[in-house]
């Protein structure tokens, strides 16, 4: 439908969000970073306000603020569902939590998609769309802590019949286009890396599909 209106309407510029880019012509993709951390600890004391008004980020307490937000990788939506948490949490009790994200980044809006409601559902819904080959090699990189160059995802890449080495590399490819996957390009060796919270869940998922021993 976007090709579309292009092609006919010389005049329109259409500005969209989308889980990888959609390949059409003339399309200039800007991937949104995750928050830096003076924008993070903003978005975390404005939505602690909602649930708890008298919260304010003091010299007291900064640090664990600071803490919290690098645990949440600076995703807005990890932070506003942590930020709700603060209806019946102390900010040293998240804090502690957020080891177990899964469990506590729940209880999202209710006018919101089901699948901005907790974070692991989210991952999910990402998770669920990807074609099987995809989701394997997906495991397989969970076990990489700190990140990885190319060639070491290709060492753990699932075998699939008839695939080649440019099979492996257009799926690894699209698992950054999807956003699953974080890329950084400033070094010679191009370094791919899982947010925490998609290794733990990659993890999870290389052990329900019993493939975590030979990994």
């Amino acid at each position: 439908v976007i090709a579309a209106i292009l092609k006919q309407c010389s005049g329109v510029k259409i500005l969209a969000t989308s889980q990888e880019p959609l390949h059409v012509a003339g399309e200039h993709v800007f991937r949104v970073p995750a928050l830096a951390q003076g924008d993070a600890v903003a978005l975390f004391a404005d939505r602690v306000k909602l649930v708890q008004p008298s919260f304010a980020v003091t010299n007291e307490n900064v640090s664990v603020v600071e803490n919290v937000c690098r645990q949440l990788e600076g995703t807005p939506l990890a932070i506003e569902l942590a930020a709700a948490r603060m209806a019946t949490f102390s900010l040293h009790l998240l804090a502690e939590k957020l080891s177990e994200r899964f469990r506590i980044l729940t209880g999202g809006n209710r006018e919101s998609l089901p699948r901005h409601r907790a974070l692991h559902a989210t991952i999910d819904w990402s998770y669920d769309l990807l074609p099987e080959r995809e989701r394997a090699l997906f495991r397989k990189l969970s076990v990489f802590s700190g990140g990885f160059v190319a060639n070491q995802a290709l060492a753990v890449a699932p075998i699939h019949e008839g695939a080649d080495l440019l099979d492996e590399i257009d799926a690894l490819s699209s698992l950054v286009n999807k956003s699953l996957l974080a890329v950084d390009l400033s070094t010679e060796e191009p370094r791919y890396n899982l947010l925490e919270s998609m290794r733990d869940y990659g993890c999870e998922k290389l052990d329900e599909a019993g493939e975590a021993a030979g990994t």
